[in-house]
């Protein structure tokens, strides 16, 4: 199978990527994922991640790109993603950082995310150990509705780690630590401390929905 791969130019550039992003990481530090780069990143994934989905379909099944689910949407917030993405960096204890390793996500109705964030958690490893290796993680995605940019649909789950390679199977299979009402909660109630959500109705596209004024 390597050998097939590596055989493939664009299998061979995208083992290379993912090689070159956890070297990068670990030598850079996470500075590289800092939210004020998230709309950069964010139009970078959409570029990279058709090649990740085509390599790991033929090789082992599992492509990068997948579909959100109606029980991991959070809101529809009136303000603009980067707004939102600052806004949970605020609110919670843990910082947040741009997800380059999670699976580009459609919505229901179609929508191509624009940005991908995660906050880790559990404990670490070890005591000085960075944050990115605690064992699980809240993984934020969020979506341009299609009434406006100034309007984020905001989806969440809580999952295994991607960055740690003891965890990657129940990452990727969504295994037993996938919790899709663990992340909502964290995520919505955040939103709820910086004002960007109150309780209120749902609509026909996204039932039991809490909504910006």
């Amino acid at each position: 199978m390597l050998a097939a791969l590596l055989a493939d130019p664009v299998a061979a550039a995208a083992v290379t990527l993912v090689a070159v992003l956890v070297v990068t990481r670990l030598s850079a530090g996470s500075d590289l994922l800092a939210i004020r780069f998230v709309t950069f990143l964010g139009a970078a994934r959409r570029i990279y991640m058709p090649l990740l989905d085509r390599i790991g379909t033929q090789t082992v099944g599992i492509g990068a790109e997948n579909r959100a689910l109606r029980q991991e949407f959070v809101a529809d917030v009136p303000a603009p993603v980067t707004d939102v993405v600052a806004a949970l960096d605020a609110a919670g204890d843990s910082r947040y950082e741009v997800s380059v390793l999670s699976g580009l996500k459609s919505a229901w109705a179609g929508n191509t995310e624009v940005a991908s964030v995660v906050t880790y958690a559990g404990p670490k490893p070890i005591p000085a150990a960075p944050d990115w290796l605690r064992p699980d993680q809240v993984h934020v995605f969020l979506f341009r509705p299609d009434h406006g940019p100034d309007r984020t649909r905001v989806c969440a789950h809580y999952e295994a780690n991607s960055w740690r390679p003891d965890r990657w199977k129940d990452h990727l299979y969504k295994g037993e630590t996938y919790d899709a009402a663990k992340g909502v909660r964290q995520v919505r109630g955040e939103l709820a401390t910086e004002g960007l959500v109150f309780p209120g109705p749902g609509d026909d596209d996204a039932p039991d929905i809490v909504t910006g004024e």
